[in-house]
Protein backbone atom coordinates (compact mmCIF):
# COMPACT_ATOMS: atom_id res chain seq x y z
CA UNK A 1 0.00 0.00 0.00
CA UNK A 2 1.42 3.38 -0.98
CA UNK A 3 0.06 5.78 1.59
CA UNK A 4 3.04 8.06 1.03
CA UNK A 5 5.84 8.30 -1.45
CA UNK A 6 9.52 9.08 -1.43
CA UNK A 7 11.13 10.40 -4.60
CA UNK A 8 14.79 11.29 -4.82
CA UNK A 9 15.09 14.94 -5.72
CA UNK A 10 17.95 17.40 -6.07
CA UNK A 11 16.94 21.04 -6.11
CA UNK A 12 20.46 22.30 -5.45
CA UNK A 13 21.49 22.14 -9.16
CA UNK A 14 25.11 21.64 -8.07
CA UNK A 15 27.00 19.35 -10.46
CA UNK A 16 29.60 16.68 -9.77
CA UNK A 17 31.88 17.57 -12.66
CA UNK A 18 33.67 14.24 -12.65
CA UNK A 19 30.38 12.54 -13.38
CA UNK A 20 29.31 15.28 -15.76
CA UNK A 21 32.33 14.80 -18.00
CA UNK A 22 31.68 11.05 -18.13
CA UNK A 23 28.07 11.65 -19.04
CA UNK A 24 28.90 14.02 -21.83
CA UNK A 25 31.73 11.84 -23.09
CA UNK A 26 29.19 9.09 -23.51
CA UNK A 27 26.89 11.43 -25.38
CA UNK A 28 24.06 11.19 -22.89
CA UNK A 29 22.92 14.77 -23.52
CA UNK A 30 23.25 14.82 -27.30
CA UNK A 31 19.49 15.10 -27.58
CA UNK A 32 19.49 18.30 -25.55
CA UNK A 33 22.46 19.69 -27.46
CA UNK A 34 20.78 19.22 -30.81
CA UNK A 35 17.35 20.21 -29.54
CA UNK A 36 18.56 23.55 -28.20
CA UNK A 37 20.09 24.41 -31.56
CA UNK A 38 18.51 25.22 -34.90
CA UNK A 39 20.00 26.23 -38.24
CA UNK A 40 20.84 29.94 -38.23
CA UNK A 41 18.93 32.18 -40.63
CA UNK A 42 21.83 34.61 -40.91
CA UNK A 43 25.51 34.25 -40.26
CA UNK A 44 25.60 36.20 -36.99
CA UNK A 45 22.55 34.56 -35.40
CA UNK A 46 24.64 32.30 -33.20
CA UNK A 47 27.65 32.32 -30.89
CA UNK A 48 30.56 29.90 -30.67
CA UNK A 49 31.98 28.54 -27.42
CA UNK A 50 35.62 29.07 -26.51
CA UNK A 51 37.67 28.37 -23.41
CA UNK A 52 40.54 29.91 -21.51
CA UNK A 53 42.55 28.30 -18.77
CA UNK A 54 41.53 29.45 -15.31
CA UNK A 55 43.14 28.90 -11.94
CA UNK A 56 41.18 25.67 -11.41
CA UNK A 57 40.69 24.51 -14.98
CA UNK A 58 39.17 25.77 -18.22
CA UNK A 59 36.49 28.46 -18.20
CA UNK A 60 34.01 28.77 -21.04
CA UNK A 61 32.49 31.74 -22.82
CA UNK A 62 31.10 32.62 -26.25
CA UNK A 63 32.26 34.65 -29.25
CA UNK A 64 30.36 35.85 -32.29
CA UNK A 65 31.23 34.69 -35.79
CA UNK A 66 33.67 37.61 -36.11
CA UNK A 67 35.67 36.30 -33.17
CA UNK A 68 34.56 39.05 -30.79
CA UNK A 69 33.93 38.04 -27.18
CA UNK A 70 30.25 38.42 -26.35
CA UNK A 71 30.15 36.37 -23.14
CA UNK A 72 33.45 36.35 -21.21
CA UNK A 73 34.81 32.94 -20.13
CA UNK A 74 33.37 32.40 -16.68
CA UNK A 75 31.54 29.06 -16.83
CA UNK A 76 33.11 25.83 -15.65
CA UNK A 77 31.18 23.79 -18.22
CA UNK A 78 28.83 24.21 -21.17
CA UNK A 79 26.64 21.69 -22.95
CA UNK A 80 26.77 23.40 -26.34
CA UNK A 81 29.57 24.60 -28.57
CA UNK A 82 27.05 26.70 -30.51
CA UNK A 83 24.58 29.05 -28.83
CA UNK A 84 21.51 29.99 -30.86
CA UNK A 85 18.94 30.90 -28.22
CA UNK A 86 19.82 29.13 -24.97
CA UNK A 87 22.70 27.13 -23.53
CA UNK A 88 23.10 25.15 -20.32
CA UNK A 89 26.24 26.05 -18.37
CA UNK A 90 27.65 25.56 -14.91
CA UNK A 91 29.01 28.01 -12.38
CA UNK A 92 30.37 27.27 -8.92
CA UNK A 93 26.87 27.04 -7.45
CA UNK A 94 25.37 24.83 -10.16
CA UNK A 95 23.57 24.60 -13.47
CA UNK A 96 21.81 27.48 -15.20
CA UNK A 97 20.50 28.39 -18.64
CA UNK A 98 21.73 31.56 -20.36
CA UNK A 99 20.72 33.54 -23.43
CA UNK A 100 23.01 35.09 -26.05
CA UNK A 101 23.87 38.01 -23.77
CA UNK A 102 24.98 35.72 -20.94
CA UNK A 103 21.90 36.59 -18.91
CA UNK A 104 20.56 33.82 -16.69
CA UNK A 105 17.06 32.96 -17.86
CA UNK A 106 16.24 29.93 -15.71
CA UNK A 107 17.53 27.09 -13.54
CA UNK A 108 17.06 23.59 -14.95
CA UNK A 109 16.11 20.65 -12.76
CA UNK A 110 19.12 18.39 -12.20
CA UNK A 111 18.59 14.75 -13.10
CA UNK A 112 21.35 12.12 -12.98
CA UNK A 113 23.83 14.93 -12.27
CA UNK A 114 22.97 16.71 -15.51
CA UNK A 115 20.23 18.95 -16.85
CA UNK A 116 16.81 17.36 -17.10
CA UNK A 117 16.01 15.40 -20.24
CA UNK A 118 13.42 16.71 -22.68
CA UNK A 119 10.03 15.03 -23.05
CA UNK A 120 7.23 16.49 -25.10
CA UNK A 121 9.46 19.45 -26.04
CA UNK A 122 9.58 20.53 -22.38
CA UNK A 123 12.04 20.09 -19.53
CA UNK A 124 11.69 20.70 -15.82
CA UNK A 125 12.89 23.84 -14.08
CA UNK A 126 13.39 24.92 -10.47
CA UNK A 127 12.56 28.29 -8.96
CA UNK A 128 12.41 29.03 -5.23
CA UNK A 129 12.44 25.27 -4.53
CA UNK A 130 9.33 24.79 -6.67
CA UNK A 131 9.14 23.09 -10.06
CA UNK A 132 7.64 23.88 -13.47
CA UNK A 133 8.45 23.47 -17.17
CA UNK A 134 10.23 25.43 -19.91
CA UNK A 135 10.64 24.94 -23.65
CA UNK A 136 13.88 24.69 -25.62
CA UNK A 137 13.92 28.42 -26.30
CA UNK A 138 14.02 29.14 -22.58
CA UNK A 139 10.39 30.23 -22.34
CA UNK A 140 8.72 29.21 -19.09
CA UNK A 141 5.62 27.39 -20.27
CA UNK A 142 4.34 26.22 -16.87
CA UNK A 143 5.32 28.35 -13.85
CA UNK A 144 7.21 26.74 -10.99
CA UNK A 145 4.25 26.35 -8.63
CA UNK A 146 4.61 22.69 -7.64
CA UNK A 147 6.57 20.81 -5.01
CA UNK A 148 7.46 18.21 -7.65
CA UNK A 149 6.55 17.41 -11.24
CA UNK A 150 7.22 14.28 -13.24
CA UNK A 151 8.21 14.51 -16.92
CA UNK A 152 5.36 14.63 -19.41
CA UNK A 153 4.16 11.23 -20.55
CA UNK A 154 1.27 10.63 -22.93
CA UNK A 155 0.48 14.35 -22.80
CA UNK A 156 0.14 14.67 -19.00
CA UNK A 157 2.55 15.20 -16.11
CA UNK A 158 2.00 14.22 -12.49
CA UNK A 159 2.43 17.02 -9.97
CA UNK A 160 2.78 17.03 -6.20
CA UNK A 161 1.48 19.67 -3.83
CA UNK A 162 2.14 19.74 -0.12
CA UNK A 163 5.13 17.41 -0.24
CA UNK A 164 8.18 18.18 1.86
CA UNK A 165 11.80 17.77 0.84
CA UNK A 166 13.84 16.08 3.57
CA UNK A 167 17.39 14.80 3.78
CA UNK A 168 17.30 11.02 4.04
CA UNK A 169 20.93 9.96 4.35
CA UNK A 170 23.07 13.04 4.90
CA UNK A 171 23.73 13.32 1.17
CA UNK A 172 20.45 12.98 -0.73
CA UNK A 173 17.12 14.77 -0.41
CA UNK A 174 13.76 13.13 -0.97
CA UNK A 175 10.23 14.38 -1.48
CA UNK A 176 7.79 12.86 0.98
CA UNK A 177 4.01 12.93 1.32
CA UNK A 178 1.74 15.53 -0.27
CA UNK A 179 -1.00 14.85 -2.81
CA UNK A 180 -0.65 14.07 -6.51
CA UNK A 181 -2.67 15.12 -9.55
CA UNK A 182 -2.08 15.74 -13.26
CA UNK A 183 -1.57 18.75 -15.54
CA UNK A 184 -1.53 19.07 -19.32
CA UNK A 185 1.03 20.97 -21.43
CA UNK A 186 -0.89 24.22 -21.05
CA UNK A 187 -0.48 23.94 -17.28
CA UNK A 188 -4.18 23.28 -16.75
CA UNK A 189 -5.02 20.86 -13.96
CA UNK A 190 -6.92 18.00 -15.57
CA UNK A 191 -7.06 15.76 -12.48
CA UNK A 192 -7.05 17.47 -9.09
CA UNK A 193 -4.42 16.59 -6.48
CA UNK A 194 -6.00 13.73 -4.55
CA UNK A 195 -3.70 10.69 -4.70
CA UNK A 196 -0.96 9.58 -2.33
CA UNK A 197 1.05 8.52 -5.39
CA UNK A 198 0.57 8.92 -9.15
CA UNK A 199 2.38 7.11 -11.94
CA UNK A 200 3.03 8.20 -15.51
CA UNK A 201 0.33 7.85 -18.13
CA UNK A 202 0.95 5.18 -20.75
CA UNK A 203 -1.53 4.22 -23.47
CA UNK A 204 -4.09 6.65 -21.99
CA UNK A 205 -4.02 5.03 -18.52
CA UNK A 206 -2.07 5.49 -15.26
CA UNK A 207 -1.71 3.70 -11.95
CA UNK A 208 -2.46 5.65 -8.77
CA UNK A 209 -2.80 4.98 -5.05
CA UNK A 210 -5.54 6.67 -3.07
CA UNK A 211 -5.08 8.09 0.41
CA UNK A 212 -7.00 5.13 1.82
CA UNK A 213 -4.62 2.66 0.18
CA UNK A 214 -6.47 1.60 -2.96
CA UNK A 215 -4.39 0.79 -6.04
CA UNK A 216 -6.30 1.95 -9.12
CA UNK A 217 -6.03 2.22 -12.89
CA UNK A 218 -7.48 5.51 -14.15
CA UNK A 219 -8.02 7.22 -17.50
CA UNK A 220 -7.16 10.81 -18.39
CA UNK A 221 -10.36 12.13 -16.85
CA UNK A 222 -9.63 10.44 -13.52
CA UNK A 223 -12.28 7.81 -14.10
CA UNK A 224 -11.49 4.55 -12.31
CA UNK A 225 -11.13 1.75 -14.84
CA UNK A 226 -10.03 -1.02 -12.53
CA UNK A 227 -8.95 -1.73 -8.97
CA UNK A 228 -5.54 -3.39 -9.07
CA UNK A 229 -3.84 -5.78 -6.65
CA UNK A 230 -1.80 -4.19 -3.89
CA UNK A 231 1.81 -4.70 -5.02
CA UNK A 232 3.12 -4.42 -1.49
Amino acid sequence: MKSSTIISIDLSTKPNLNVVFKIFAAGALLIILSATSCKPKVEDSYLLAFSEEGTEGPLWGYKNTEGEVVIPPRYTFTTSDTLFEMAFVTEADGWLAIDKTGKKILTPFVYDNGVDYVKGDLFRIVENEKMGFADLKGNIEIPADYDFVSPFSDGLAAFNTGGKTENIDGEHDALQDGLWGYIDKSGAIVIEAQYSWAGDFMDQNAEVWTTDGKHLLIDKTGKVLEELPDEE
